[in-house]
């Protein structure tokens, strides 16, 4: 079932503290829908992802252990997002440690249409054996904080801390991390949205 994922929707304060993740997923293809057909507003359906949660408002994820890897691979551009949390306002993302390999593309953290986020003090690791790793992605619209943690992202293509892929408006600043982003084009910081504050992070890219 490529559908065995852990998910949550719809809760307001919710408590994820001290957990171990270990996941094994299907990589598959990512579907875009353009809904309403013509509006150009295309929307993210994915089908291979580690944990999400959708509208959770005053998510706490904590102090928790994810590992994941791959098994099968299906469609092009397969893709899995290991931690995906979307339509969530009020997000902290702290002390986690994500460890994760992926085919084609893999994401470690997606934030996603969320209002006063805070991603701190995790270490993500994340790899592809084929193409592209990502390790934080920033998607609007949103608002918030990518700050002290430690990122490491390795494939062919590497964006280790990424935002506005999606042409919505997006806000971030992302201050005093440690990013190293290993590979045949790799980009560290690559941003979009609408504006950015990039503030005494320590940056390895080769």
């Amino acid at each position: 079932d490529l559908h065995s994922f852990p998910t949550r929707r719809s809760s307001d304060l919710e408590i994820v503290k001290g957990n171990r993740f270990y996941l094994t997923v299907s990589s598959c293809h990512v579907d875009w829908p353009e809904i309403p057909a013509g509006s150009q507003n295309w929307i993210r359906t994915p089908y291979s992802e580690g944990i999400v949660f959708d509208s959770c408002d005053n998510l706490e994820f904590t102090d928790n252990t994810i590992s994941l890897g791959y098994n099968s691979r299906s469609g092009s551009d397969d893709t899995i997002y290991v931690l995906d949390v979307v339509n969530s306002d009020n997000v902290t993302i702290s002390g986690n440690t994500i460890n994760a390999l992926g085919a084609d593309h893999i994401y470690g953290i997606v934030v996603e249409n969320a209002d006063n986020f805070t991603v701190c003090n995790n270490d993500i690791d994340v790899s592809s054996d084929v193409h592209q790793a990502v390790g934080i992605d920033v998607e609007g619209p949103a608002v918030g904080t990518v700050i002290d943690n430690n990122i490491t992202a390795n494939g062919t293509l590497v964006n280790a801390v990424y935002s506005g892929m999606n042409w919505k408006s997006a806000t971030v600043s992302i201050e005093n991390n440690s990013i190293v982003a290993i590979g045949y084009a790799a980009n560290a910081i690559e941003l979009g949205g609408t504006s950015a504050t990039v503030e005494g992070n320590a940056i390895l890219a080769k």
